[in-house]
């Protein structure tokens, strides 16, 4: 993960070694599900990070218990 000007960038890199034809046609057959799954896993580490952004970004003010009972306030 690294800064830049509007947040962060985040890279995810996956390396496959393919051993001979067969590896080959794996990877290429599997590679349309990997980028599938690795888009959304970098989609929710993104939306995480956005939402915990705007959590510490928020000051949390303790609200006092107040109970109403007919026109008395306790």
């Amino acid at each position: 993960m690294t800064s830049c000007d509007d947040g962060s960038m985040i890279r995810q890199t996956a390396i496959f070694d393919p051993v001979g034809l067969l590896g080959i046609l794996y990877w290429y057959s599997v590679y349309p599900l990997h980028q599938f799954v690795f888009e959304g896993m970098l989609r929710n580490i993104a939306n995480a990070a956005e939402r915990e952004t705007r959590l510490a970004d928020v000051e949390i003010v303790p609200q006092e218990r107040v109970a109403v009972t007919g026109n008395q306030t306790l």
